[in-house]
């Protein structure tokens, strides 16, 4: 396995980081989406934000309470 540089090290370790931040704030954003476009099942009502509002707050709260209570956010950004 060849020999890395410390730069080149730290620079992955971002990428790495980077990557699995989109991935976990992304998916459940992108499962909601696909599944608006997607449309309701046959003999299933169609999907509605006002439907899903109660849901769609319980996320809201989930990322309010990881950005504002912890410090990864800035440990990746910084």
């Amino acid at each position: 396995m060849p020999k890395l540089s410390k730069e080149t090290k730290q620079r992955l370790q971002q990428v790495f980081q980077c990557g699995q931040f989109a991935i976990r704030w992304g998916f459940i954003p992108t499962i909601l989406y696909l599944g608006f476009k997607r449309g309701a099942d046959p003999g299933m009502p169609e999907p509605t934000v006002l439907r899903y509002s109660s849901m769609l707050i319980f996320i809201a709260s989930i990322i309010r309470h990881a950005l504002f209570t912890s410090d990864w956010l800035w440990q990746i950004t910084s």
